[in-house]
C-alpha cells in the first residue's frame, strides 16, 4: 500500500483496520473497504445496543470514499494570491 501514515493499525492479515471516532455522542467509522467499515458500523451499533444505546437507524450513511460534513461544516484550505 502507498502513502501510509507513519502510525496505523493493522489486521492479523496485515490489511489496514477500521478505526472508531467519537465525537460526544456521535461516531464515525474509518476502514480499508465499504465492505469492511459496513461490518465494523454494523458491529458498533450491535455492542452499543447491547449496552442500552438507541440506534437511530434513519440516520446512518452509506461509507463514503471522499469526506463530507460530519459536526456540520466542511473546512478546506485554499491559498490566497495577493
Amino acid at each position: 500500500m502507498a502513502n501510509l501514515p507513519t502510525i496505523y493499525k493493522v489486521r492479523e492479515d496485515s490489511l489496514l483496520a477500521c478505526e472508531v471516532y467519537i465525537y460526544v455522542d456521535d461516531e464515525r467509522i474509518t476502514g480499508l473497504t465499504k465492505l469492511e467499515t459496513w461490518r465494523a458500523s454494523r458491529r458498533l451499533c450491535s455492542v452499543l445496543t447491547h449496552r442500552g444505546g438507541q440506534d437511530a437507524v434513519r440516520k446512518r450513511t452509506e461509507p463514503l470514499v471522499s469526506p463530507d460534513a460530519w459536526a456540520g461544516t466542511v473546512t478546506s484550505l485554499v491559498a490566497s494570491h495577493p
